[in-house]
């Protein structure tokens, strides 16, 4: 485990399939997981709180059906720190730390308005 994570108590992931079971392990680790909406919309972020949703619907709450169910609108006004943010990336370039990702640099925005 990553100490990164270990230390998180809020971490953000990405909506889509290939992160479904990064969701469910920060749900089953007791985090608050931050999702971001579809192309920025506001409010930015819902938020599913595993003290609020019973252990066996975790699985649920992590698809996009469930995060409508479990989850609560969180806007980018800074009451919520998010300790780790998770990023889907193509490829990275480990000098560098450049990447090369999905939805047109949606992601990387997202990261520099957090960021401020």
């Amino acid at each position: 485990q990553l100490p990164e994570f270990a230390a998180a108590s809020w971490v953000r992931v990405p909506r889509g399939l290939a992160q479904h079971h990064i969701r469910l392990a920060v749900l089953q680790a007791g985090k608050r997981l931050l999702v971001p909406q579809p192309e920025l919309k506001t409010p930015h972020l819902v938020l599913l709180d595993p003290s609020k949703i019973a252990p066996r619907e975790f699985a649920n709450a992590v698809t996009e059906g469930g995060m409508q169910k479990f989850g609560h609108p969180v806007s980018m006004d800074g009451k919520a720190t998010i300790d780790l943010f998770v990023m889907g990336s193509v490829a990275v370039n480990p000098a560098t730390g450049a990447r090369l990702g999905p939805r047109g640099g949606l992601e990387d925005l997202e990261y520099g308005m957090l960021r401020q």
